[in-house]
C-alpha cells in the first residue's frame, strides 16, 4: 500500500478540495509503512504550485528516476470526477521517444477532453 501524501493521485484529490476538505483529509491521514515524513504545508505549498503552474508532475516517492504526471477530470459543475495519471520513465538508450513535457501535453490534453465529454473544462480553466 501507498499512503495519500506519498501519491500523485493523493495530490490531484486533494488539490480538488477546498482548504478545509484538504486540512480535515490530513488530519485523518494514517502513515504507512515505509512514507517519507512531509509537513502539511510543505504538502499544501506542492499543491498550490501545481494549480499555479499547472505543471501536474511530481517525482515518485517510491521509485527514483520515475515521474508522475497527473491531472483531474473535471464535470459539471467543477467536480472532480476522476484523475489521470501516468508514469513517465526516461529511457537513456538510442531510442528516441517523447519528452515528459510532451507525454504531459498529452495527459492534459486527454483530461481536458474528458472534461469536456462529461460537461466539465479542465482544471484551474
Amino acid at each position: 500500500m501507498v499512503s495519500m501524501t506519498d501519491t500523485a493521485s493523493g495530490n490531484v484529490l486533494r488539490a480538488c478540495r477546498e482548504q478545509a476538505e484538504q486540512a480535515s483529509m490530513m488530519d485523518e491521514h494514517v502513515s504507512m509503512d515505509g512514507e517519507q515524513e512531509i509537513g502539511t504545508a510543505q504538502l499544501m505549498r506542492k499543491i498550490e504550485d501545481n494549480r499555479k503552474s499547472g505543471q501536474w508532475r511530481m517525482e515518485s516517492r517510491q521509485i527514483r528516476g520515475v515521474i508522475n504526471l497527473y491531472y483531474p477530470v473535471m464535470g459539471a459543475n467543477n467536480r472532480m470526477l476522476a484523475a489521470l495519471n501516468v508514469t513517465y520513465i526516461e529511457r537513456i538508450d538510442k531510442k528516441v521517444n517523447l519528452s515528459l513535457d510532451e507525454v504531459q501535453g498529452i495527459v492534459q490534453e486527454v483530461s481536458a477532453r474528458r472534461a469536456g465529454l462529461m460537461g466539465g473544462t479542465s482544471f484551474g480553466a
